[in-house]
This record gives C-alpha cells, structure tokens and sequence, in this order.
C-alpha cells in the first residue's frame, strides 16, 4: 500500500512541476515584456 501511494504521489508531483516550468517559461518573458512596456508607459 506504501509503494502504490508513493507511486500515486510521484505521478501526480512530476506533471505538476513540468507545467509549472512550462508555464514559467511562457509567463517569464510576458511579464518582463508588460513590465518595460508598464515602465514606458509610466
């Protein structure tokens, strides 16, 4: 029963971290993007 809960937690934990990378991948250059952009315009 251990081995099945930790396998359960690692499958649910590596996809997790994999969108999160992905998603700061993409969100990194459009918040600098809207913050230079915010700058500029202030």
């Amino acid at each position: 029963m251990r081995h099945s809960a930790s396998g359960t937690r690692a499958h649910t934990l590596i996809p997790r971290f994999t969108l999160y990378r992905t998603l700061r991948r993409i969100a990194g250059p459009v918040l600098a993007y809207r913050l230079s952009f915010g700058g500029r315009a202030a």
